[in-house]
């Protein structure tokens, strides 16, 4: 069964936030994560994307695949995709994996905003 990931979708001039509204994204909710943020995305021409994880304390390595394919789409159409708010845990997965090396990560949602070009 598919779980809904609650998002706060805003506008801060010409980025796109996207804020999870929930602690956890289990795998049962990845598809339904990737579906409404494709969605906001696809809308814009040159999207620039913070997606803001404040609060999270979990999601599911299906995720990760999630992020990679939403990074590519970004770039691919000339945009940037920032990642905000990472929990200590999550930020650690990030480094093991060396995701790190492949998203531009900020310690807040404030600090992204200024780190956009």
């Amino acid at each position: 069964m598919t779980q809904d990931v609650p998002l706060d979708i805003s506008q801060d001039v010409d980025v796109t936030i996207i804020s999870v509204l929930s602690t956890r994204i289990p795998i049962e909710a990845s598809d339904s994560f990737e579906d409404k943020v494709v969605r906001t995305i696809r809308g814009l021409e040159t999207p620039k994307v913070l997606l803001d994880f404040e609060g999270v304390e979990f999601f599911s390595s299906s995720v990760l695949g999630k992020l990679i394919k939403l990074n590519g789409e970004v770039e691919d159409r000339g945009g940037q995709l920032i990642i905000s708010s990472l929990s200590p845990k999550i930020l650690e997965v990030f480094k093991v994996t060396k995701l790190d090396q492949i998203f531009r990560l900020c310690p807040t949602k404030e600090e992204a905003l200024k780190t956009f070009e």
